[in-house]
């Protein structure tokens, strides 16, 4: 056999794969599965929700953090 006969297969058989490749991309999209199914975020670990209720804080406890971020950067900033 040659060279070109062997070339002209393996053009071919490639052309086949891509073909075979973008109808079963396209039924996948179609039929919404696999990488095209709709998002479902999961639920999250022992009812964890992030924006639940907020409760707010009092001036103490918004006086204490300050505080502790003012310490934090204060000593870092004399060494």
């Amino acid at each position: 056999m040659s060279s070109k006969g062997i070339s002209v297969g393996i053009l071919i058989s490639i052309l086949v794969i891509i073909i075979v490749y973008v109808l079963v991309m396209f039924e996948l999209y179609r039929n919404q599965k696999f990488i095209f199914a709709p998002y479902v975020p999961p639920s999250p670990p022992n009812s964890f929700y992030p924006l639940g209720t907020i409760t707010p804080m009092t001036q103490e406890e918004i006086d204490r953090r300050n505080n502790i971020i003012y310490g934090s950067t204060n000593s870092s900033e004399t060494q």
